[in-house]
């Protein structure tokens, strides 16, 4: 048996995930992370992991190797092509909501790509000064 240290919850759309700093009976710390998947008209499903405190650096790294890899995967599902036209369009105005919303991915991913053209990234939202904060003098008649 084993008695819980500390407890962490993160939920997200269909998944809850329970992470928990556990002692042994023996002494020993270890942590554990449930994975608690809702799946509509289903029992919910749970998957659970302990880990050694000993490996935790070397998962920790692995985990982030990863997820660059999945940065760069989602950035290569681009043509040169279809980048190309992610600049062009940005750079006639289109923010980077819309594209992100036209070409159905992340404004960030679509940040990264304009990045990797050496396209600088700027707010297009028209300043104070633009809209007429400062009247213009009226001429005498």
């Amino acid at each position: 048996m084993s008695h819980t240290i500390k407890t962490s919850l993160l939920q997200y759309e269909k998944s809850i995930f329970k992470i928990e700093l556990l002692e042994h009976e023996n002494g020993n710390e270890f942590i554990q992370i449930e994975q608690i998947i809702d799946m509509p008209d289903q029992l919910p499903k749970s998957q659970t992991i302990k880990i050694n405190p000993v490996a935790l650096d070397d998962i920790l790294k692995e985990l982030v190797v990863y997820k660059e890899e999945i940065k760069n995967l989602k950035k290569q599902k681009f043509s040169t092509e279809i980048k190309k036209e992610i600049a062009r369009r940005y750079l006639k105005g289109l923010d980077l909501t819309d594209l992100a919303i036209q070409f159905n991915c992340s404004e960030n991913l679509i940040k990264e790509i304009l990045q990797d053209q050496y396209i600088e990234i700027v707010s297009n939202k028209l300043s104070a000064f633009y809209f007429g904060r400062y009247e213009r003098k009226k001429r005498k008649p």
